[in-house]
């Protein structure tokens, strides 16, 4: 998390909301959420996720460039929400939700 918090500074970019996972995929130790320096731990993956959404969307917070795909597909797809602003190529990223979401 230091090292994260180091490569923000360096950039001028403000920390986030950051879901940390602690350990292999098929078997995480430790999952936390981090804002701002509290820290808080979840049993499992779908709950940081779900927490850090909660937290990105009440804040109005912007997410972090390097995640903003995944963070808007997350958004559209699990939370069914659409933003007015879903930049990201319109078409490219409707089809990538529609590929996502078929049954």
């Amino acid at each position: 998390m230091a090292s994260h918090r180091e490569n923000l500074r360096q950039k001028k970019l403000r920390f986030q909301p950051t879901s940390f996972f602690v350990g292999p995929v098929e078997r995480l130790h430790s999952t936390y959420v981090v804002v701002e320096t509290k820290k808080y731990a979840f049993e499992t993956v779908k709950e940081a996720i779900r927490f850090t959404f909660i937290v990105f969307f009440a804040l109005g917070a912007k997410y972090p460039a390097e995640a903003q795909l995944i963070w808007q597909l997350l958004q559209t797809i699990l939370f069914g929400i659409k933003a007015p602003s879903q930049d990201l190529r319109s078409i490219e990223f409707s089809e990538l939700v529609g590929r996502l979401t078929r049954k």
